[in-house]
């Protein structure tokens, strides 16, 4: 499974009861595009971390093994006025919880199947 970068607008704490969650970050440009950072996280059952604010991150999950986390957000995460970047050298689009949709179930499938 892999999730295109996206933010929060809010502080963010993830943590892990099952699975594996890599978490690559990117840093936003004047012209809305974003650039990967050289450095990521993978977290593992057990392990937790804490976004700021203005953190861009992308998720991916490279296992077969189902991941497991709870994901605690400073704000009203629904109302939100979050972004998302399909492609990376484009400027964001407003996020779209129905394409996050279609990328977990089409994960879940492939496991499934």
């Amino acid at each position: 499974m892999k999730l295109f970068a996206h933010d929060h607008t809010m502080w963010a704490t993830i943590g892990l009861y099952s699975g594996r969650e890599d978490n690559q970050f990117f840093q936003r440009h004047d012209d809305g595009t974003v650039e990967r950072r050289p450095k990521g996280i993978s977290l593992r059952a057990g392990d937790a971390v804490a976004l700021g604010a203005d953190t861009i991150h992308s998720v991916s999950n490279p296992s077969r093994e189902w991941t497991g986390s709870i994901h605690t957000y400073g704000g009203d995460f629904f109302a939100a006025g979050r972004s998302m970047w399909p492609a990376l050298d484009a400027p964001p689009s407003e996020f779209d919880s129905a394409k996050v949709e279609v990328v977990l179930e089409a994960a879940a499938a492939k496991a499934r199947g």
